[in-house]
Formats: structure tokens, C-alpha cells, sequence
């Protein structure tokens, strides 16, 4: 049993480390913008040493409010990488019994993740999604690109990192659950809030309805902006990929729908409910200027089958309190 607490200890230890060495390149070739990453990496690191769950808060904003490709050059591997390479290393070197702020809940006391169950899969994924020759991975670190990313071998890189990193951040949520559900929920529903917010903002900032609001007194061009849905031009914001904006807008804005609902119906304080339905009100708004109808369909497919659902454990739990 010690054997296998300090195994997952040292493999804990050695993938944040990995992934501190990754981002401490990555921030020193990057070509702009350096100060507000090197300022980013920071907040996220003292956030998530002192409220280890913060990071739930930190990357729903962040991978809706940066995204620098346009300016900077890098593609494959961007400034939202280094982000979540702060968050791993964050994550994964801070001990586990020395986690402020966390305490149990519930009847969960177990803490500890098996680490041996998940060096398989990860092998596999990495191993399908870095190329062989570290030295090409490195050039993408570090390089920008000078032609079109989609065309290139390396585009693969880009689409397959996210499963690498959604599984790592899965290890380190399910850790963070044993800890404290509550926590993590709390922080997750309020990530998606203002992440679903700055979406809207900067939907409005791409439609001309934020100038129209401060340089215009006439309210009828305001009303024109917000409520033109018969332009045939789709808003992206500052999502970059997938032929600028495309698939990746629209799976950003279906996951931010389920995410609201749930911070609707998981917070008793009615401040927090109600900031929950501006920001669902916010992101079906992005759906609609959005202007594709697969997003219509899944944006009401997904409200209603959440409702249904948690009507179904509503109803479920009453049984149960009716008959026990």
C-alpha cells in the first residue's frame, strides 16, 4: 500500500514536472504578448496553490477570451496551451494533504488517484498525437507557421492535444472531486458564467452593437445591431480555429449551455441562479447570430434533455423520501 502511495506520488511529481519544463519554454519563445501571459501563468498559479479548484473558474474564461493566433502566429501550440500547461504542473505538484481550503465532502475519503489504470490510455494518446520526431515538435513550440495550418501534417497535433489534455485535466478533476465536490461544482458553474458572458461580450464587440452602445445616441441603430438576424454573417469572436471560428465557436457555446443550467439549478443563493440565466440567456444568443442550424437543433436538444433528466432525479428522490 506504501508502495503504491508513493508511486502515484513520484508520477504525480514527474508529469507536473514535465508540464512546468513545457510552459517555462513555451513562454520563453513566444513572441508577444509575454507579459500578459507571464501574468497569466502567475494568477493561475497562486489561484490554484491557495483554491486548488480555481482552475475551473481560470479556463472556461480563458478559452473563450484568449485566443492570440491571428497576432502572434502560433497555431498549433498558442498562448492557451501555456495556460493549460500552467494548470498541470499546478495540479499535479502540489501535494495532496497540504490542499488549503478543501475539506471533505460527503461520505468520499478516498483522495488518492491510482495512477496505474491510467498510463495505458495516456501512453496511447500521446503516442498517437506527438509526432516521433521530437525535434519537429519542439519547431511547434517554439515556430510559428507560414502556411496554411490545415494543410499541414502537423494540423493532427492541434485537433488531438485537446483529448490529451481532457484526459489529464479529468484525472486532476476527479482528484479534486474526492476532495470536495462542492468545490469543484461551485467553481465550474461560475467558470461557465463568465465564460458564457465574455462570449457575449465579445459577440457584441464583433456585430458593432458595443460601438453603437458608447459613440451613439440613436437607439433604433442600437436595436438594429442587437436584433439583425437577417445578416448572413456568422460571429466567431476570437476563436481562431477550425477556418476561423466554424466547429470550434459552436462547441464551445454547447458546452456552455449545460454548464449554466447546472449552476441554475445546483446554486440555492438567487443571485447566483439568476446570473446563471443572464448567462444561458447570453450564450442562446450567441447561438443565434451564430447562424448555423445544427446549433439551433443541439442547443435545444441539449436544454431539453437536461431538463428532463434532472426532472427525472427530482421526481426519483422524492420516491425515495416518500417510501423510506
Amino acid at each position: 500500500m506504501e508502495n503504491n502511495s508513493q508511486y502515484n506520488q513520484w508520477f504525480s511529481y514527474g508529469f507536473g514536472s514535465c508540464a512546468l519544463l513545457l510552459m517555462l519554454f513555451g513562454v520563453s519563445v513566444f513572441p508577444s504578448f509575454q507579459f500578459l501571459i507571464v501574468s497569466f501563468v502567475i494568477l493561475i498559479i497562486v489561484s490554484c496553490y491557495f483554491v486548488p479548484t480555481s482552475w475551473l473558474v481560470i479556463l472556461p474564461s480563458t478559452i473563450v477570451l484568449v485566443d492570440w493566433s491571428s497576432w502572434t502566429g502560433r497555431f498549433i501550440f498558442n498562448e492557451f496551451d501555456l495556460i493549460v500547461f500552467s494548470i498541470i504542473a499546478i495540479g499535479f505538484l502540489k501535494p495532496l494533504d497540504s490542499a488549503n481550503n478543501l475539506k471533505l465532502s460527503g461520505k468520499t475519503t478516498q483522495t488518492a488517484i491510482k495512477f496505474k489504470k491510467y498510463i495505458l490510455p495516456l501512453i496511447f494518446l500521446i503516442l498517437v498525437v506527438i509526432p516521433f520526431n521530437f525535434e519537429s515538435f519542439i519547431s511547434l513550440l517554439s515556430q510559428p507557421l507560414f502556411a496554411n495550418p490545415y494543410y499541414l501534417d502537423a494540423y493532427h497535433i492541434k485537433v488531438g492535444k485537446g483529448f490529451v489534455y481532457g484526459f489529464v485535466l479529468s484525472i486532476l478533476f476527479v482528484r479534486q472531486f474526492k476532495q470536495n465536490s462542492d468545490s469543484v461544482i461551485n467553481h465550474l458553474a461560475l467558470g461557465s458564467c463568465l465564460g458564457s458572458l465574455g462570449l457575449f461580450t465579445l459577440v457584441l464587440w464583433e456585430r458593432g452593437t458595443l460601438f453603437q452602445l458608447f459613440n451613439s445616441t440613436n437607439w433604433w441603430a442600437l436595436a438594429n445591431s442587437f436584433l439583425d438576424f437577417t445578416s448572413s454573417y456568422r460571429v466567431t469572436a476570437l476563436v481562431s480555429d477550425m477556418h476561423t471560428g466554424g466547429e470550434a465557436y459552436d462547441g464551445i457555446i454547447l458546452t456552455l449551455i449545460p454548464l449554466n443550467l447546472l449552476g441554475f439549478f445546483w446554486f440555492k443563493n438567487h443571485s447566483l441562479r439568476m446570473l446563471c440565466v443572464c448567462a444561458l440567456m447570453a450564450v442562446c444568443y450567441c447561438v443565434l447570430v451564430g447562424f448555423t442550424r445544427a446549433s439551433y437543433f443541439a442547443s435545444a436538444l441539449s436544454i431539453g434533455c437536461f431538463i428532463l433528466l434532472h426532472s427525472f432525479v427530482v421526481f426519483k428522490k422524492q420516491n425515495q423520501d416518500q417510501y423510506s
